[in-house]
């Protein structure tokens, strides 16, 4: 990991995310690379070893700045237990520290893990480079030309329209003729291709598994006990 930091140019925002295994407490020591609302008392030694990787590539560990309540720190919670843990952490670089206004734990949403899913809230300062107008691009049904018979029409209506044309010296004049031709005859007899984005797979069926599957995780989340662990991890 240290070896990529190096890597990454120094104007970059750096920014360190996941799961790190790691407990860093609020020790003095760690001042400068941790916050002050770290839910840890006492840092272990992977968290040590994280510490000392954000001072020497001057990163802050953005998890501990933000004050919370403990529930929406801990990341991770021992099974069987209630006790929870932090081991999941998002470090950045202190140049590009103030993008990161918040950091906290969500315990509600299902994602499937024995880890909480970690929210961060970044505001980012993105340059206007042109203010034009941008168009989305048209994307033809193209497998229609697949058909030997509609393949043969497209391609006699194109050499028809091209004859019915007189040709050109400016080169720009001959592109814009030959675009229209080409954007004309495949509108009519190509046309567009229909977005088929979900369908097909995601139905009603997908639906209900999805609100079984958040029902068991609340379920976890207000009471922990082995079957309810069990129903949620069975869906």
């Amino acid at each position: 990991m240290s070896d990529v930091c190096d890597k990454t140019p120094k104007n970059d925002a750096l920014i360190l995310l996941g799961d790190f295994n790691a407990k860093i407490g609020k020790e003095h020591s760690n001042k400068g690379a941790a916050g002050r609302h770290a839910l840890h008392d006492i840092t272990s030694e992977n968290g040590e070893k994280l510490v000392q990787l954000a001072i020497v590539h001057n990163l802050e560990t953005s998890s501990t700045k933000f004050q919370h309540r403990r529930i929406h720190k801990g990341t991770w919670k021992v099974p069987g237990e209630e006790i929870c843990n932090q081991k999941d952490y998002i470090l950045i670089n202190k140049r590009s520290a103030s993008m990161i206004t918040d950091v906290r734990t969500l315990r509600g949403p299902s994602c499937d893990s024995d880890h909480n899913l970690v929210r961060t809230k970044i505001r980012q300062r993105i340059s206007k480079v042109n203010e034009g107008i941008y168009r989305r691009s048209t994307k033809w049904n193209v497998t229609k030309l697949q058909n030997p018979e509609i393949k043969n029409k497209y391609d006699k209506n194109i050499a028809q329209k091209l004859n019915e044309i007189y040709p050109s010296l400016d080169t720009e004049l001959e592109w814009d003729n030959l675009k229209n031709i080409i954007n004309h005859v495949t509108h009519y007899e190509v046309g567009t291709r229909i977005n088929t984005k979900h369908a097909g797979w995601f139905d009603e069926d997908c639906r209900k598994a999805i609100k079984a599957k958040n029902e068991a995780g609340k379920k976890c989340i207000t009471r922990d006990p082995r079957t309810n662990r069990e129903e949620y991890t069975c869906i």
